[in-house]
């Protein structure tokens, strides 16, 4: 597991201003908007917010511990929010979209896909498993990637349930969040379209009434 001083890819003993440059050139790449992901951006921000704080940065050199869980989640929360607000503001109609309902509906979509990563990740568990307890004979390199992969697969799942806090966090941060959005204008025909159509229909009918 990489230190917080090797997520920002600086020495132990970096000035604030080395760690400062570090972490700017990294959090272009690491943004989720620009090719990085949202668990490389976060731990990014994570390491940075804890080694930039003289105290914090002490206990951390001391303990190995970044913070309790819970901070640590609701920093993760707050850039998730802060990040659907972005991508709500790159669309062309934000004055008549509810962005607190939007928001919290991609949320919602996101941890509908969580759950359905954990059922498929806990099914092939149970094929593992399964599979570990038909091999027979000598087959210690089967056995060792059956090992390997449940630890790797189990990793996955507690990263998916750490994300499902996140998220449940950030949903919970917008439960009193409101935002006055305009109604959409009702399209309208022109007036002078209007009339040049019912003179054109006037005319056909004056033409062709023995059709009638």
């Amino acid at each position: 597991m990489k230190t917080l001083y090797e997520t920002l890819g600086i020495k132990s003993d970096a000035t604030p201003a080395q760690m400062k440059a570090a972490y700017r050139s990294k959090a272009k790449a690491a943004h989720p908007d620009t090719g990085g992901s949202q668990e490389a951006f976060n731990e990014l921000n994570l390491a940075y917010e804890v080694l930039k704080n003289p105290d914090r940065r002490a206990r951390y050199d001391s303990t190995g511990q970044t913070d309790d869980v819970g901070r640590q989640q609701k920093m993760a929360a707050e850039q998730r929010i802060h990040n659907l607000v972005h991508s709500f503001l790159l669309r062309d109609d934000v004055i008549y979209v509810d962005m607190i309902a939007w928001i919290k509906n991609q949320i919602l979509v996101e941890l509908e896909s969580l759950d359905d990563a954990q059922e498929e990740a806990k099914k092939y568990l149970t094929k593992l498993d399964d599979m570990a307890g038909r091999v027979g004979g000598n087959a210690d390199v089967i056995l060792a990637f059956v090992t390997e992969r449940r630890q790797q697969v189990n990793i996955a799942i507690d990263k998916q349930h750490q994300e499902r806090l996140m998220r449940e966090q950030a949903l919970k941060m917008l439960n009193d969040a409101t935002f006055k959005f305009d109604e959409r204008p009702v399209p309208q025909w022109s007036q002078s379209y209007v009339a040049d159509s019912m003179t054109a229909s006037e005319r056909k009918m004056g033409k062709d009434w023995w059709k009638l």
